[in-house]
């Protein structure tokens, strides 16, 4: 559980519950384009599944599809209960590291 008192409702909040909140977002957020309508363009979004994924070296993974939207492709065979590796971008190292 969160540890919050049952009393608090929703204006308590320990900071330690905020930071690893504010660290398990900001570090699980992707960049992805969208279309509504007329407009097209890039958006921040919490990607269900995505953030699972490990980082693989390698070339683009995935991609959007206006009539689909998001898609993930595997660039090698998965076994059963093996990992889905995706690849996160040319970042160096330091960006991997938890703040």
């Amino acid at each position: 559980g969160l540890g919050l008192p049952p009393s608090c409702g929703a204006t308590v909040l320990p900071f330690d519950v905020y930071r690893w909140a504010f660290a398990a977002t900001i570090t699980r957020q992707n960049q992805v384009p969208f279309v509504r309508g007329q407009q097209q363009g890039d958006t921040l979004a919490l990607v269900p599944v995505w953030d699972m994924c490990n980082h693989e070296e390698g070339g683009c993974t995935t991609s959007f599809d206006p009539e689909k939207g998001l898609e993930c492709h595997a660039t090698a065979d998965v076994a059963a209960g093996g990992s889905i590796n995706i690849f996160y971008g040319p970042r160096p190292h330091s960006e991997f590291f938890l703040f």
